[in-house]
């Protein structure tokens, strides 16, 4: 059980117009304000970057493991498979073999681009050098980004115990088009 009460749902489904449940959402609006840029800025990450969502969802899924964040990987598990991550990929990331075969060198260079990220550790010129031969200047704030983004759901559902509640790919990708059809609501 979660260590704070999660709000009603009625509270978000109507600010986001969406029906959707989700205990994320039960506990971030408890600050809705802050609520409703969070969920705008997800719905960007989801359908605005020039990073690949094949590449999104491997920096997402990587980050999960990095802060053992079950309630990512439960509810990234069907949108990676519908962006095209396979599950030999994701079984790599689940062991945490960023070399692995499975994984092309430019995944490789991203995986542990956001590895040194997460360490906050400065990469060197010649780690940098290898990781910016496969991404533009967009595509490495975007992936900082997402992983960011990660490392803070992944706060929230650890320090309140947020109980996982998996969801299809396919049910999350189409919340995510029903609030960015929305955006004067959420404005």
């Amino acid at each position: 059980m979660a260590r704070i009460h999660y709000v009603n749902d009625e509270i978000y489904q109507q600010i986001l117009g969406s029906e959707q449940v989700a205990n994320l959402l039960r506990v971030i609006f408890h600050a809705p304000v802050w609520a409703e840029e969070f969920v705008k800025l997800a719905t960007v990450q989801m359908t605005q970057l020039k990073l690949a969502p094949a590449l999104r969802e491997l920096v997402i899924l990587h980050s999960s493991r990095l802060y053992n964040a079950e309630y990512i990987w439960a509810q990234h598990q069907g949108i990676s498979q519908a962006m095209g991550v396979s599950d030999e990929q994701r079984k790599a990331l689940l062991h945490g073999d960023l070399l692995s075969e499975v994984f092309s060198e430019r995944e490789r260079a991203l995986l542990q681009f956001i590895s040194s990220v997460a360490k906050s550790q400065s990469l060197s010129a010649e780690e940098f050098a290898r990781t910016r031969q496969h991404f533009s200047e967009q595509e490495l704030v975007e992936a900082i980004g997402v992983h960011g983004f990660a490392y803070t759901v992944a706060k929230l559902t650890a320090a309140f115990d947020v109980e996982v509640d998996p969801i299809s790919g396919s049910k999350m990708l189409a919340f995510v088009d029903e609030v960015q059809s929305k955006p004067a609501e959420l404005s």
